[in-house]
């Protein structure tokens, strides 16, 4: 089986299944019935023969397992590309070849996340808008001295976080336009780099964002590694297309606009070692090579993190399901967490997660922090907080809205063009 398969269970058709996929979607994933899974799945390691398989299975639930039964399982899976073998191979270095060929990033996720056709996207996003309420903007809470610097949201699906996406980006259009949009996502596929930029556009069914291939240019001469090495992963992740798709709503995107789409892999191994990021080479020089891309860049510069927080139940390896105890406790631990991020207080942001080892699995950490040590702000604020059952209501994830801001600048203002 490949490493980066996960499995969940579902009920389909009154009967108990295991739901199998890959991270990067390279197949639509597949169904295996609970029983089978949990009695010889695990064992397609590498390591074990089909007769080996037979024998574990007999010796610990005292059942024989036919051949036929594993072969079908091993084809079903092969089939969807789950598992290490040269059909897996061969189809990945084709997807490979031909996303490296492209200029443009396709919108992976149109008709599956959400609609692919135009209007109804719109639609769909304005009942998020409506469901959100009014949100006041800096200049009518009194602080006409500030301005919007970046903000924080889910990349949760529209269904569950949709509201809350709208909370954080109902104050865009109220603020002065970027230049640029620098989108922080989450690599939830392996990487073997800490961090990966594409310089690919941006398709979805409201056109073409626009990257800004002279900041990332800029970027990448400000790195000694390359960041492009896990540029693939673009392909299919959501947590920077679901950015765009609202950016596009707000905004419109004209023409000047551009984004520039980064993937942020796992900081989990700097916590085991405890000590701070930066205290890589490579995660130093990505800091320090993004800061002098926004000089450079002589424009306004918007940030924006598509982030969620916890992810508790069984669904996530958690021994109890996610009862109100158990969210409630998640819920102080998460705002604990938002709330040195609103003070920027990076050391203590980290601190929280070095104590616990980022047990909640705070899929957003390396994403905010990245964002708290670039970003230009003085302070942030929560705007909403929730968290979203699984479908089977055992699991939360849990996300939230925030907004940064720092004295206005006004010499680095443009007109907003009609």
């Amino acid at each position: 089986m490949r490493a980066d398969v996960s499995a969940f269970p579902v009920t389909l058709d009154g009967r108990n299944m295991i739901f199998v996929q890959d991270s990067q979607r390279l197949s639509q994933g597949v169904f295996i019935p609970h029983q089978i899974f949990a009695r010889f799945v695990s064992f397609f390691d590498g390591g074990h023969s089909i007769r080996d398989i037979q024998y574990e299975a007999m010796r610990q639930y005292g059942e024989l397992v036919y051949t036929e039964q594993i072969e079908a399982v091993v084809q079903e899976l092969d089939k969807a590309l789950l598992l290490e073998s040269p059909r897996f191979c061969e189809t990945l270095d084709r997807l490979k070849e031909d996303f490296r060929k492209g200029d443009r990033r396709p919108a992976f996720f149109a008709g599956k996340s959400y609609p692919e056709e135009r209007d109804q996207l719109h639609d769909q996003l304005e009942v998020y808008f409506s469901e959100a309420g009014s949100i006041p903007g800096p200049t009518e809470k009194g602080e006409q001295t500030e301005e919007l610097r970046g903000i924080l949201a889910p990349h949760i699906d529209f269904q569950r976080g949709g509201p809350c996406y709208a909370r954080a980006y109902a104050l865009l259009p109220m603020a002065p336009p970027a230049d640029v949009y620098i989108i922080l996502g989450v690599a939830h596929a392996p990487s073997e780099m800490r961090f990966t930029v594409t310089a690919k556009d941006f398709e979805t069914p409201f056109g073409i964002a626009q990257t800004d291939k002279a900041f990332v240019n800029t970027l990448s001469k400000h790195c000694s590694w390359n960041i492009f090495q896990d540029e693939f992963l673009h392909r299919s992740e959501h947590s920077v297309e679901f950015q765009i798709v609202f950016l596009q709503h707000v905004l419109g995107m004209s023409q000047d606009a551009r984004i520039v789409p980064i993937l942020c892999g796992s900081f989990d191994h700097y916590l085991t070692q405890q000590r701070p990021p930066e205290d890589d080479p490579m995660v130093s020089e990505f800091l320090e090579g993004l800061k002098s891309a926004v000089d450079a860049s002589k424009g306004r510069v918007c940030f924006i993190a598509g982030v969620d927080l916890s992810h508790i139940g069984p669904q996530f390896g958690d021994p109890e399901p996610a009862d109100n105890v158990f969210r409630s406790r998640i819920r102080q631990d998460d705002l604990e967490v938002l709330d040195k991020a609103a003070t920027l207080d990076t050391g203590g942001f980290f601190q929280l997660f070095r104590r616990n080892g980022n047990r909640h699995r705070v899929c957003g950490f390396p994403a905010i922090y990245v964002f708290l040590k670039t970003i230009d702000a003085s302070h942030g604020e929560v705007l909403t907080y929730d968290q979203g059952p699984t479908p089977d209501g055992q699991s939360v994830v849990s996300f939230a809205a925030m907004a940064f801001y720092g004295p206005r600048e006004s010499n680095r203002a443009r007109p907003r063009k009609p």
